[in-house]
């Protein structure tokens, strides 16, 4: 995972996409790493989702007091995923 490649050193990510898989080049002083990051169907998925949770945020004041706590858990979920993948 492009998470484990990317501790606690600088470094530069560069994302591309091969087929159906979504690989990083991980570039730090000392190496670089190719990485597996996901399938693209997933992630595009994920994302759509992500923009419609996001796009409740939009649907005005009374709305989202009412279901703030459920809308953020759901834009985390989705968020959690994509950066897991």
């Amino acid at each position: 995972m492009c998470r484990n490649a990317c501790r606690s050193t600088p470094r530069s990510v560069e994302y591309y996409s091969t087929g159906d898989r979504l690989i990083a080049a991980v570039v730090t002083r000392t190496k670089m790493e190719i990485v597996s990051v996901s399938v693209l169907s997933r992630i595009k998925m994920r994302y759509k989702l992500l923009r419609f949770q996001l796009s409740k945020f939009r649907m005005g004041a009374s709305y989202t007091q009412r279901f703030v706590e459920p809308m953020q858990r759901a834009a985390e979920s989705h968020l959690d995923v994509l950066t897991t993948s």
